[in-house]
């Protein structure tokens, strides 16, 4: 799921509740980091079947905020509405790939 429009605390609050896991992923217009990192997230995400959310920061600020997102681009994975994960532009993609494999196969056992 890709979105770049606003949206409100409550709307990602539901995507977060909504699903086992979640990767949510805020960038920013004109950051050459964002454009390069953000396809590479996505991949992963879809490599395991987790839905994945963008968030514009300069369409939300206020959502930023209230997420704690300072600067951007800023991964958060979040399984079973609990934050387990939050990289920032120095992401290590390699994490991120097992963090996903290992609570994908965690949820896959216990269904």
């Amino acid at each position: 799921m890709k979105l770049y429009r606003a949206m409100t605390q409550n709307e990602l609050n539901t995507f977060i509740q909504e699903n086992p896991i979640a990767v949510l992923h805020f960038k920013t217009n004109n950051c050459g980091v964002c454009e390069v990192i953000y396809p590479r997230v996505e991949s992963i995400a879809e490599q395991f079947n987790v839905p994945i959310l963008v968030v514009n920061v300069a369409d939300n600020m206020e959502l930023a905020a209230q997420n704690m997102v300072m600067n951007a681009p800023l991964t958060k994975v979040f399984v079973d509405g609990r934050e387990v994960f939050k990289e920032g532009a120095y992401i290590r993609l390699d994490q991120l790939e097992d963090l996903l494999a290992k609570y994908s196969e965690m949820l896959k056992d216990e269904n």
